[in-house]
């Protein structure tokens, strides 16, 4: 199997890993609010940021679009997500491995710039 194919059907998007896709469940957007006050008839108006008061216990991240979204995520989930991504990456490092030694086999072991 050719490895741009094997990378299309076992990579990390493949296998449902995109860290976006899996945070999207538990996402919502930060709120980022301008509140006006109105001082004084006679003074300017005066402009404010305002966050919502649980706005700390969460979790702020960058999204794809360039928005800040708040997350939670389960330790269940986390764990599921950690238990997948394992499984994933040793996959990989399997196929990593597997290509070096086989070519190995074929072309023979590479040391430094010249082929024993």
């Amino acid at each position: 199997m050719a490895m741009r194919k094997w990378v299309c059907e076992n990579g990390l998007k493949a296998k449902g890993l995109d860290i976006f896709e899996n945070l999207s469940r538990s996402a919502f957007p930060h709120p980022t609010v301008l509140t006006q006050f109105l001082r004084n008839p006679s003074k300017f108006d005066c402009k404010y940021q305002s966050e919502a008061v649980y706005c700390k216990d969460f979790v702020h991240i960058p999204w794809n679009d360039g928005s800040i979204m708040h997350t939670y995520i389960s330790m269940k989930a986390l764990k599921s997500y950690e238990h997948r991504m394992k499984k994933c990456l040793d996959q990989i490092e399997y196929q990593i491995y597997y290509l070096f030694w086989s070519s190995a086999g074929i072309f023979g072991k590479i040391q430094e710039n010249k082929v024993c």
